[in-house]
């Protein structure tokens, strides 16, 4: 079925493959692969509160593992984004205002969303280098929680980490 759902997603069939998995969950609603499938799908259909349900409703230990803990990461990363200025305006606003660790983070999130995760852990480190304090290790959490959604075996979170560690100590 994952597959089946898959193959319709890249043959531009999105609603077909995310009903294909809704029945299957109905076949078997206790399936933490097909939810995590589902949850993945309508995130990508910019549904993220039906996912944050479905993900949600997994066992803690579920939810604290890949893929489901990345996907809950990335549910974050849409809620620092909501009602924040597009990424032009954002990477503009940072360059004249580069202590501004609001929108930096914003601008993070942004391209966390757009799939540029160099640039966004970028925005993290310059928070974390600037403003150690700021929201409360909000680039320290950034990087984190982008450690978490990306997984230990990314390269990206072998450099990151190392240089997180290296700033922080």
């Amino acid at each position: 079925i994952l597959e089946q759902a898959n193959a319709l997603w890249q043959h531009g069939r999105q609603k077909q493959a995310v009903e294909l998995l809704r029945e299957a969950l109905k076949l078997e609603p206790d399936r933490v692969e097909l939810k995590v499938a589902l949850a993945d799908k309508l995130m990508q259909l910019d549904r993220s509160e039906e996912a944050r349900t479905l993900l949600q409703s997994l066992p803690a230990e579920e939810r604290d593992r890949q893929p489901a803990s990345g996907l809950l990461a990335r549910l974050q990363f849409a809620d620092l984004a909501q009602g924040a200025p597009d990424l032009a305006t954002l990477e503009s606003h940072v360059r004249a205002k580069p202590d501004d660790c609001a929108a930096r983070r914003q601008l993070a999130a942004r391209h966390v969303l757009a799939g540029d995760y160099e640039a966004a852990l970028e925005q993290f480190m310059d928070i974390l280098r600037r403003h150690p304090q700021f929201e409360d290790g909000a680039g320290r959490k950034g990087l984190i929680m982008m450690f978490e959604m990306l997984g230990n075996e990314n390269p990206l979170v072998v450099t990151y980490r190392r240089r997180m560690f290296s700033l922080l100590h």
